[in-house]
């Protein structure tokens, strides 16, 4: 079987345990990895594993909401 190398955001988000909206809002900002194809956004998803082990925090959790309050402060 084939491992899926892309993910939808709405994929990334149940992955993410976030909104599709929270995704949308991060690939905006530049936060996440993610490429255009054309009017679509795909996730790479090796590439959002690594970004997730690069962020502090214990959990997944964690480490988006220190994402968000960057954005804030």
């Amino acid at each position: 079987m084939v491992e899926k190398k892309f993910l939808t955001v709405p994929q990334a988000a149940m992955f993410l345990g976030r909104s599709p909206r929270a995704v949308w809002h991060l690939i905006y900002l530049n936060k996440i990895p993610h490429r255009r194809l054309g009017s679509r956004v795909i996730i790479p998803a090796d590439e959002l594993e690594e970004f997730i082990k690069a962020l502090p925090g214990v959990r997944v959790g964690e480490a988006l909401e220190t994402v968000f309050r960057e954005k804030e402060g």
